[in-house]
């Protein structure tokens, strides 16, 4: 497993620490933006390792890996681990993604892509019963397209 592989793996599994100085920069250019709230899989800082290497990593205040700020350039930081990374908007990475044409295959009743993943859902539907909404009508079943394949590499 290459490096970077690696430390997306332990990002996503312990999370980032972030220096004080290094949020008050992330603030100071993005506001409140640059945190992604949006679903349980999918939370987090949206981080560009190397180049063009992803992930989504959850801020955890003691994790052994570190985001410092040196010379206005955000560093991951883990013991002899030194990467200049930054940091993606949450809003920047769909409209990154998203043109007319490809829209309908990033986002659909099956899958949709999220920065450095893509969402599976088994299901499609809803069991809320919301007055407001006209999505419970169509009520939770399998996608029965779903057809999915492994694939040694």
């Amino acid at each position: 497993m290459k490096n970077l592989q690696k430390i997306k793996i332990n990002l996503m599994t312990n999370g980032v620490d972030i220096e004080n100085k290094a949020l008050k920069y992330l603030y100071k250019n993005f506001g409140e933006k640059f945190y992604n709230d949006d679903y349980i899989t999918t939370t987090g800082l949206m981080i560009e390792l190397g180049n063009n290497f992803y992930v989504t990593s959850r801020i955890k205040s003691k994790s052994s890996y570190k985001i410092i700020l040196e010379q206005n350039n955000l560093i991951l930081k883990h013991k002899r681990i030194r990467e200049s990374i930054k940091i993606w908007e949450p809003w920047l990475c769909i409209a990154k993604n998203i043109d007319q044409k490809t829209h309908d295959l990033l986002k659909s009743n099956i899958a949709a892509s999220h920065f450095d993943r893509v969402r599976i859902s088994p299901i499609n539907g809803c069991n809320n019963h919301c007055a407001f909404c006209s999505m419970n009508s169509i009520k939770y079943k399998k996608n029965r397209n779903l057809r999915l394949k492994y694939q040694k590499e």
